[in-house]
């Protein structure tokens, strides 16, 4: 009839692979053209085998239980693996449909060739797992939401630090999981990535959870967007803690006049206090930031390289310094201490500088005093001591036989006396005085 010759040419002539199986002996009953360059075979050798020939045999269990589950009309089998002629494996979209051909039970088949969409799938696949396998081993915390703010991915690192399995956050919003994100930089800078296509990075204190987080934002798949953060708090903690050890150390050290810096190896100012930049502005008339080496003659640069260098070599010592500043003569008590790293390598020279003008002064006022003393003291041990060994030597010529009354030889007693001590006196302090000069 032609109907049936129609439905046949239908059968033989469609582009997808067909074939008629028997459900009982599962024996092919018919088979396409197109089936039968899909599997390499002639129709003669095609109709003597069985679907088990098309398929190798790890994979006849799959087939069993297939047919054993098929409902009574048409159905989507699933995925197989199929072999052809030249015993390649190819993976097939089987769609089956109980029928009843030339009178017996029958399957008809429609086998599709997606043996290139699987294996692109598994190649992606293995590619999402290894990418996943990166992501989880990372130390920061990952994840990406899609363009309604949906989580699609988070990794074992987000997990740890958020205390929730994936499954807990997977599909659901964002804002909903975490609403104080909009309170903070989170929403403002994550819409940015979405409206610029360009990655943000910043970072925002989390008073909910008592956290810094350092977070860098990407523009992800489908108008989404990909996050990496990690916690900071401990380097926070660690920054306020140095800041803090740092302006306890300026308190100290400015709430003092003595002078405080020190230099790198290559002499750079690193810290200075207060005193520090107010003798650099009397040296130099500039401010802390304006001042430059030029400022500075090249004789009172190479005089403090050569003081650095010293201590450069790993010598720690004092000096007392002298210099005119202002018009006025200086005096400081300078001592230079090297600063070493954790490999006892000099880095650098830590300075103190203690002004002893006036304790300097007063000791050359002492000194100049000792001297003009010294001199008095010359003066009554050479030119006095002269007098008084005349008078010594006069009195010494005075016959005391010819005073005749006794009033007179008592004072001429006295006289002779007290010259004699005086003498002595004189003596003693010429002794002092060649001690002082020793």
């Amino acid at each position: 009839m032609p109907e049936t010759q129609d439905y046949r040419r239908l059968f033989e002539d469609n582009p997808s692979p067909m074939f008629i199986y028997d459900s009982e002996n599962y024996r092919f009953l018919e088979a396409n053209h197109s089936a039968l360059r899909q599997y390499g075979y002639t129709k003669e050798v095609f109709l003597g085998m069985t679907p088990l020939d098309l398929r190798p045999k790890s994979e006849w269990p799959a087939f069993y239980k297939a047919t054993d589950a098929s409902p009574g009309q048409y159905y989507d089998a699933g995925r197989f693996l199929h072999t052809n002629a030249a015993g390649k494996e190819f993976f097939v979209q089987v769609y089956a449909y109980r029928t009843v051909f030339a009178g017996r039970p029958a399957v008809l088949v429609t086998a599709i060739d997606i043996d290139e969409k699987v294996r692109t799938e598994n190649r992606l696949k293995e590619s999402i797992e290894q990418n996943e396998t990166i992501l989880d081993s990372i130390t920061d915390a990952f994840y990406t939401v899609d363009d309604e703010w949906r989580y699609t991915y988070v990794n074992k690192a987000y997990e740890r630090l958020h205390k929730r399995p994936s499954s807990e956050v997977i599909g659901k919003v964002v804002w909903d999981v975490f609403p104080y994100g909009k309170e903070l930089k989170f929403y403002d800078e994550f819409q940015k990535v979405k409206t610029t296509l360009r990655g943000v990075h910043f970072e925002e204190y989390v008073p909910q959870r008592d956290m810094w987080v350092r977070v860098n934002a990407y523009p992800g798949p489908d108008n989404g967007v990909a996050v990496y953060f990690m916690d900071i708090t401990q380097e926070k903690r660690l920054e306020q803690q140095v800041f803090d050890d740092q302006q306890h150390l300026l308190a100290i050290i400015n709430n003092t006049p003595d002078i405080i810096w020190s230099v790198d190896k290559h002499y750079n100012i690193q810290v200075g206090n207060d005193a520090f930049w107010k003798r650099v502005s009397e040296i130099t008339g500039k401010t802390e930031t304006k001042a430059t080496n030029a400022d500075y003659s090249s004789s009172l640069l190479a005089e403090w390289k050569s003081l650095f260098e010293r201590a450069m070599k790993g010598e720690s010592y004092g000096m007392v310094y002298e210099a005119e500043i202002q018009g006025q003569t200086r005096y400081a008590d300078i001592n230079f201490n090297p600063i070493y790293d954790r490999g006892g390598k000099v880095t650098g020279i830590s300075c103190f500088s203690h002004d002893i003008t006036i304790q300097k002064k007063n000791l050359l006022r002492i000194q100049a005093q000792n001297k003009r003393l010294r001199d008095i003291a010359w003066m009554q041990s050479h030119q006095v001591r002269n007098h008084v060994a005349n008078i010594v030597g006069i009195l010494g010529l005075i016959d005391k036989t010819t005073l005749t009354d006794e009033h007179s030889r008592h004072m001429f007693n006295l006289l002779k006396n007290a010259a004699n001590q005086l003498d002595q006196t004189i003596r003693e302090i010429a002794a002092r005085t060649e001690e002082e000069k020793i």
